[in-house]
């Protein structure tokens, strides 16, 4: 038997060196392909050697290639990198010649791998495409669209990839989508105020017809462009005519007036126009039915047209004869009439638009109400009067919100101890204790809104042993203010939806809107505003609601 013969120790060595040379020789050689500085190389396959060209007479177009924006890149079957452009090599912040020899596999991210794999195994001649996601070496997300084509080059199989970098186009398509978002929920939030405004508006006229109804007066209304007049069937019924069409003209209402107080009339309706603003007259007529004479009692308003022109004159008309017999009830009426004519004057200067006009009118109508009903029809005057001016006050809310939503003047430092003050002398029936310092802070001329909800919530629904308590404490960059009460409190279910819209919960907090002005308000001041019980875990001893403001 032969035992093969163990190299000797020399010529081990000259093999090791043999390999060593090998092995340095290679690895020269993949550091220059990296580099960029082979034209060609040899790659051995089945069918014999073949060399593979990087520098061919397409050299114009791997100049093209390498100077445009997107990515390109040349990869074999497995996924190595062959060649890329600068492009390609920026989108995943890794030196060119760091990245050639490398697998494209090691920078496609996990959540595009399988859609990356798919691509490559598509047999379609003529390529697929989609998006993608890479993972620079950084770890960030590139989003990208990926062209991908297999090739015969040099009698290899490749890939050619163009890579389009996405980043920004995703970006638009985020921010669009923001928008739209905002742009709906803004759509949304003026249509619920619409449709609001709408109900309220609805039901005002309800209960004004009811409450005209049940006081026996006659609504009318005048074009003052054409003279036509509009009776209801109260003032057909009021003017003792046959029916509305005798009613259809100027002409036609001062027939039935008596003779001598027809100018009274003409120079109401003039200084009304003139003033822009009540009209206002006591006239006898003639009544067509049964021949009586009958004093009646005429309130309107003039409205104006979108162009600022007259255009309508609308009011009521009621029968006073029996009050005109009594003149010490006239003067009494007369007083509270000139009364609610100047309180109506200041809402009108205030409040010009169409639901506010509608308001004051029926506020107007309910002061004449109750100066001439009594007993059950006065109560419903008095009722609806509650309404009447509760409606005004949510519209005066209502104001105030569309003012913050639609700008407001500039944000300044405020004294935020005077403000306190101010607010607490405002109920001196109340036990208020205040325990705070002078402090400068974030705000405007809205900033009492927020102090006249709190207290006047606790004033109102802590009955009238309540215990009120204003605190205001530094902290760090904000001064904390804390009012507290010893009311009824707040569940803590219900500690997040009492700042919503609407959401009257148990304290029945400004009909929705109260706390949701205070907490825009704070909001906008760069604060924030919750409730916590005044004694922790106890909701049943009071609540104490707190905010921050920001230093100035």
């Amino acid at each position: 038997m032969n035992v093969p013969r163990l190299p000797r120790e020399e010529e081990l060595l000259r093999v090791l060196e043999e390999l060593y040379g090998g092995f340095a020789e290679a690895e020269e050689t993949l550091s220059a392909i990296r580099r960029g500085e082979v034209d060609a190389f040899l790659v051995s396959t089945d069918e014999g050697e073949k060399v593979y060209t990087l520098n061919t007479a397409e050299h114009p177009y791997r100049v093209l290639v390498e100077q445009m924006q997107e990515g390109a890149a040349t990869l074999s079957t497995d996924g190595t990198i062959l060649y890329c452009n600068e492009s390609f090599a920026r989108l995943l912040g890794i030196p060119l010649q760091d990245l050639m020899g490398e697998s494209i596999h090691g920078f496609i991210a996990p959540v595009s791998v399988e859609r990356f794999r798919g691509m490559m195994k598509n047999g379609d001649p003529s390529g697929t495409a989609g998006e993608s996601m890479l993972q620079a070496r950084n770890g960030n997300l590139v989003p990208v669209h990926l062209s991908l084509k297999l090739l015969r080059m040099d009698g290899l199989q490749v890939f050619s990839v163009v890579v389009t970098d996405l980043t920004e186009e995703k970006q638009s398509e985020e921010l669009l989508r923001r928008a739209y978002a905002e742009l709906e929920n803004r759509v949304k939030e003026r249509t619920i105020e619409l449709a609001r405004s709408n109900q309220a508006l609805r039901e005002s006229e309800e209960r004004l017809a009811m409450a005209l109804d049940a006081a026996s007066l006659a609504p009318w209304e005048i074009d003052l462009t054409s003279g036509k007049v509009i009776p209801s069937e109260a003032l057909v019924k009021l003017w003792g005519v046959p029916d509305a069409g005798a009613l259809q003209t100027r002409d036609d209402w001062r027939t039935v007036v008596v003779q001598e107080d027809r100018p009274r009339i003409q120079q109401a309706i003039d200084e009304a126009i003139a003033r822009n603003g009540e009209y206002m007259a006591e006239f006898r007529i003639r009544r067509s039915s049964d021949g009586s004479l009958r004093w009646v009692a005429s309130r309107g308003l003039v409205l104006q047209d979108p162009e600022g022109r007259h255009q309508r004159l609308i009011g009521v008309a009621a029968d006073v004869t029996e009050q005109k017999r009594a003149e010490e009830e006239r003067a009494r009426l007369h007083s509270e009439l000139e009364s609610a004519h100047r309180e109506a004057n200041l809402y009108l200067d205030i409040l010009t638009h169409d639901i506010g006009n509608t308001e004051n009118v029926s506020n107007l109508y309910t002061e004449l109400l109750l100066a001439t009903l009594d007993g059950e029809a006065a109560k419903y005057a008095e009722k609806l009067q509650r309404s009447v001016r509760k409606s005004i006050e949510i519209l005066g809310t209502v104001s105030k919100i569309r003012r913050i939503h639609h700008g407001l003047p500039e944000i300044r430092p405020v004294e935020l101890d005077a403000i306190i003050r101010d607010e607490i002398s405002r109920h001196p029936d109340n036990s208020i204790h205040y325990e705070g310092v002078s402090s400068l802070v974030q705000g405007d001329e809205l900033l009492p809104e927020v102090f006249s909800n709190l207290i006047g919530n606790a004033v109102k629904h802590g009955g009238p042993d309540v215990a009120i308590v204003v605190r205001t404490e530094d902290e760090g960059g904000f001064v904390r203010v804390s009012v507290e009460d010893t009311g009824p409190g707040v569940p803590d279910a219900d500690k997040e939806a009492i700042f919503h819209r609407y959401e009257k919960k148990q304290r029945g907090v400004g009909e929705g809107l109260g706390l949701y002005l205070a907490q825009i308000l704070v909001e906008r001041y760069g604060g924030r505003i919750w409730v916590d019980d005044r004694v922790p875990g106890r909701p049943e001893c009071g609540a104490a609601f707190r905010f921050t403001l920001k230093k100035a």
